[in-house]
C-alpha cells in the first residue's frame, strides 16, 4: 500500500488566517460588560423596590397568605383528611339539626338500605 504523506502548506492555515482575535476579544470584553452592567442594574432595583417597613414589623410576616396555601406537610394533611373522612362515614352527627336529618354510619345506613329498599315514586 501506498504511504501518502501529507506536507503542511504555509499559506493555507484556515483557522488562524480566518479568525479575527481582536474581534473575539471584543465581543468577549463585550459580553462581560453587559452581564456586569446587568447585574449591577438588577441589586440597584433590588434595593429600591425593597420595602424595609414590612421586616420591623412582625405581625405582617406571620399574617397567613391568602387561600390556596402550599402544603407544609403532605402525608399528614393526608392523615387528617382521612381521619375526618372516617368520622363522617363511620360515626352520627348532624346534618340538619331543625329539619331532623341525621347522618349515620355507612354500615348501618347500607344495612337499612338493604332492608327497607330505596323510596320509590310509584306508579303513575
Amino acid at each position: 500500500m501506498a504511504e501518502h504523506k501529507h506536507k503542511r502548506d504555509p499559506n493555507f492555515d484556515i483557522e488562524r488566517r480566518n479568525m479575527d482575535l481582536t474581534a473575539v476579544v471584543r465581543v468577549a470584553i463585550g459580553l462581560f460588560l453587559t452581564i456586569l452592567f446587568v447585574g449591577v442594574v438588577c441589586v440597584w432595583l433590588l434595593q429600591i423596590w425593597h420595602i424595609p417597613y414590612v421586616l420591623d414589623r412582625p405581625e405582617v410576616i406571620k399574617r397567613l397568605p391568602p387561600e390556596p396555601r402550599l402544603q407544609i406537610d403532605e402525608p399528614a394533611d393526608y392523615r387528617a383528611f382521612h381521619a375526618q373522612e372516617d368520622r363522617l362515614l363511620n360515626g352520627y352527627s348532624w346534618v340538619d339539626r331543625e329539619s331532623g336529618v341525621v347522618r349515620m354510619p355507612i354500615e348501618q345506613a347500607m344495612d337499612k338500605v338493604a332492608q327497607k329498599g330505596l323510596p320509590s315514586r310509584g306508579e303513575k
